[in-house]
This record gives structure tokens, C-alpha cells and sequence, in this order.
């Protein structure tokens, strides 16, 4: 029997990511990693590569600056999204060819300054002069659980001569019930003058998203707001809004199709500060609960950036609420996550 309680509270927090982001091989010196989380429970470990090609000295040591924006996320869905986020920095030592990996809340490494997978860490691999709330990943002063996104850069640090290439992955999992999921860091335009501009990983506006039943599935969506063309994201109150829409287009009627192609029109407008979750059930339908015609699923085009709002990095993530698929008997836990891409990549503009 599935422990699937255990595993949806998990999921709450979680996020996942099956496909890679936009992943330059531009020379870059910031990464954004859009989503990380830390429970009780879940755990995200970054890893971030330096390859350099030279413009690091290969003896010589720079900085990785690390910003986390991260939020606490008890309480209901709307309270927890609407939150802002705090920003905390912290420097680790990185030189040429180096792999860093840690876990960005500290369940693992406590004795590492949550730095991972090191035989040998010196006191010295973490400085944690610049914020000591950040001593093992967010340490005990933060109040679990939190969602965030993280940045990471080499562009303020003296001994970087020029840019270097920095390339990023998060792996994050719930390490109660073994559900895991992974996705690639997104590079900044290295054309642009703010080097934490990341606009241009913004999702597609109007992409069509399926949506499984709702008796053995449970859907979310996980939203990151990005900042404005050039401007800045390191910042915590970026805010966006989404909805769901029968079509593409800012007249669309609001709502979805079922798997007979019938249109219903029941759709909510939800916002997002810094960064959230939200179950696709709540976009669709209002007090009076689901629609016994939407129990099968269907499918519907997602609505990013209201009048005044921010553009958005979206995740679809979906898992098993049962024992069953399609009434069919399964055994174990799944989970699956589609990264809604940026427009012009991998899918076609309506």
C-alpha cells in the first residue's frame, strides 16, 4: 500500500523538473535557479561547475556568490504565495574545473557547512562573515518549511579577470518517500548589463497544459515571477499572476475543455510574490468545488502576467494520489514535471 499521505504532504513543497532550461554555452557569470525548497522532509541539493577556460587562474581561488531569496510557507496556499521573500548571501571558495555541491536548507552537511560529496572541506571553504544566518545552508534561524530561488555569481569578485562559464543543476527530493526530481540552472543574456537579468527565461504565455484526473492525480503548478527586460532578479517581491483560459489570448473566455471537448468556464485569477505553488484546482473552480463533468481531466492554455505583473518561470508538476491509474492497479509512488518553456523553444506560439 502507498503511503501517499506522506507523500502529498511532501509534494506540497516540492518541485520538479523533467526537461533542461535554456543552458547557454555563452560565456556567463550568474546562474537562477528558479525553485528550491527545504522541509522537514525535502531537501535541494545545487551543483554548480565552473569551466572557466582560462579566465579564472587555474591556482587561484574566486568567490561563488550565492543569493538566496526564500520565504516561509506554512499556512494556506494564498497567504503562503503572497509573501514576500529575505535574501541571504553567502561566499564559497571555486576555482578552475571545480564542482561545488550543497544543500541549499542544510538537512545534509551540517558538518560540512552543507557543502556535499567533499572528503577534505577546510574551515575556509565557506565564508560566512558576509551573513551568518547562512552558517549551514539557512541554519536554525530560519523556520522550515521555506520555498526560494537561488542565484549564483563570479562577477564581483576581484580575482575573475573576465567572465567565466558557470553551468548549474538542482537536484531536489523528498527523501521520506524516495520521490525526486532535477532540473538545469538557466543562464543569464550575457548581452545584458544587469548580471542577474533572467527575463528571457521567462515561460510562454498561453501554453496548453493537460491536466489528469483529479481522483488519482494531483496537479500543481510551481511559479517563479522574473524580473522586467533589464532589470534585476535579485530581488524578493517580483509578482505575477496566472490563470487558466479555454484559448489563447487576452480576450479568451476563462476555463478548459473536458475530454469531450466540452468548455466550461469556471476559472480563478491567482497571484505569486517572489515565488509559490498552486493547485491547478484552485485556478479552476470556485466555492462550490470541482465540476463532476472535469473528475476525467482534460486540458486548458495557461495565462502569465497580468496588466501590471511580472512574467513568470512555470513547472507543471503532477503525482499519484492512489493505488490506481485509469482504475487500473499500480504499486509504488510517481511523479512527473514539465517545464513550461520559453517561447520559440521546443513548441509553437498560438
Amino acid at each position: 500500500m502507498l503511503n501517499q499521505k506522506k507523500l502529498a504532504v511532501a509534494v506540497t513543497v516540492a518541485l520538479g523538473a523533467s526537461v533542461g532550461f535554456m543552458s547557454s554555452a555563452q560565456a556567463t557569470s550568474s546562474l537562477f535557479f528558479p525553485h528550491v525548497v527545504g522541509s522537514q522532509t525535502v531537501a535541494s541539493i545545487v551543483t554548480v561547475i565552473n569551466t572557466a577556460e582560462g579566465r579564472i587562474a587555474q591556482f587561484t581561488n574566486g568567490n561563488l556568490h550565492q543569493t538566496l531569496w526564500s520565504k516561509n510557507i506554512e499556512g494556506s496556499e494564498d497567504a503562503a504565495n503572497n509573501r514576500v521573500c529575505n535574501d541571504y548571501n553567502q561566499y564559497v571558495t571555486t576555482s578552475f574545473n571545480d564542482i561545488t555541491s550543497f544543500d541549499v536548507y542544510g538537512e545534509f552537511g551540517q558538518a560540512t557547512n552543507g557543502i556535499l560529496f567533499e572528503n577534505r572541506v577546510t574551515t575556509n571553504r565557506v565564508n560566512n562573515s558576509n551573513d551568518p544566518n547562512w552558517s549551514v545552508g539557512l541554519g536554525a534561524d530560519v523556520v522550515l518549511p521555506q520555498r526560494g530561488f537561488l542565484l549564483v555569481s563570479n562577477e564581483d569578485n576581484s580575482s575573475i579577470t573576465d567572465e567565466g562559464v558557470l553551468r548549474g543543476e538542482a537536484f531536489i527530493f523528498e527523501f521520506a518517500a524516495g520521490a525526486t526530481w532535477g532540473y538545469q540552472a538557466a543562464n543569464r543574456n550575457p548581452d545584458s548589463v544587469p548580471h542577474y537579468d533572467y527575463s528571457e527565461a521567462a515561460s510562454a504565455d498561453n501554453a496548453a497544459l493537460g491536466i489528469m484526473p483529479y481522483d488519482e492525480f494531483s496537479t500543481a503548478l510551481m511559479i517563479t515571477p522574473v524580473n522586467d527586460p533589464g532589470d534585476s532578479q535579485n530581488r524578493g517581491d517580483w509578482k505575477t499572476s496566472v490563470r487558466l483560459a479555454q484559448a489563447g489570448g487576452p480576450n479568451a473566455i476563462g476555463g478548459f475543455f473536458d475530454r469531450d471537448e466540452n468548455p466550461f468556464s469556471r476559472t480563478n485569477t491567482k497571484t505569486v510574490v517572489c515565488v509559490g505553488r498552486i493547485d491547478v484546482e484552485n485556478l479552476l473552480f470556485g466555492a462550490n468545488g470541482p465540476a463532476g463533468q472535469f473528475l476525467d481531466g482534460g486540458w486548458s492554455t495557461l495565462q502569465i502576467n497580468g496588466s501590471s505583473d511580472s512574467d513568470a518561470v512555470v513547472f507543471k508538476l503532477e503525482y499519484n494520489l492512489t493505488d490506481t491509474i485509469n482504475g487500473e492497479p499500480v504499486t509504488g509512488v510517481f511523479n512527473n514535471a514539465t517545464h513550461i518553456l520559453p517561447p520559440g523553444v521546443g513548441w509553437v506560439e498560438y
